[in-house]
């Protein structure tokens, strides 16, 4: 009897155990999403006839070091990081608003600029979304080009 009761008990534990870390790794898309810096890390688009283009390398470096702050409000703020662009006299930023939609599996977008009315981006598809990197997809229905970015946590 006592054996049983040791085995209970260890199987026990390993159940314990194995919620106990199950829970701390399954984080929500929201969490995963918010109080990070998110830079663009890769570009590219895939035409209709299957050609894939890297638009990535043509980005200039001042446009490569911008990154994306999402907020637990779902405001966000879209930062210059550093490298201003040209002819700018200060670094800019522009500011909005977020959701999630379609079970979490797409990320909805509203800019507002001061003096500009609101401009919402066509649903990004979320195709990966990890604790550093997250990557979009969406297609422009006029030409069929299927569009994806990648970005990166920075520090």
């Amino acid at each position: 009897m006592f054996g049983s009761m040791k085995h209970f008990f260890y199987f026990f534990l390993l159940v314990c155990f194995n919620l106990s870390c199950s829970k701390s790794n399954d984080q929500s898309k929201t969490e995963l999403l918010v109080n990070k810096k998110w830079k663009i890390s890769g570009m590219s688009a895939k035409l209709p006839n299957g050609i894939i283009t890297d638009d990535y390398a043509s980005l200039q470096s001042y446009q490569k070091d911008d990154f994306y702050l999402f907020k637990p409000d779902f405001t966000f703020t879209y930062f210059d990081n550093g490298e201003m662009t040209p002819g700018s006299i200060r670094l800019e930023h522009y500011e909005g608003t977020w959701s999630l939609s379609n079970a979490d599996t797409y990320i909805n977008i509203t800019i507002t600029v001061q003096g500009i009315p609101s401009v919402t981006f066509v649903p990004q598809k979320i195709v990966e979304l990890s604790t550093t990197t997250m990557r979009w997809e969406w297609t422009d229905i006029s030409t069929g080009v299927i569009y994806n970015q990648t970005y990166t946590v920075i520090p």
